[in-house]
């Protein structure tokens, strides 16, 4: 997730994901401890705050 946030005001558009992602970690997975559900959703929240918080726009770089 550090890496995600590390992508600042980039990383924005995948906020929907990430909230959908944390919905299914907290409401709708399967057959996974309960405590780990919350602690991955509570990961993904946190994670959306930053980015959401973010105003740096560094230079992102071409894979090749």
């Amino acid at each position: 997730m550090e890496i995600l946030a590390s992508y600042g005001t980039h990383a924005k558009s995948v906020v929907p994901d990430l909230i959908r992602i944390a919905d299914y970690f907290e409401y709708e997975e399967k057959d996974f401890p309960r405590d780990l559900m919350l602690r991955k959703a509570r990961c993904v929240r946190e994670t959306i705050v930053v980015i959401e918080a973010s105003t740096d726009a560094p230079e992102l770089g071409h894979l090749q």
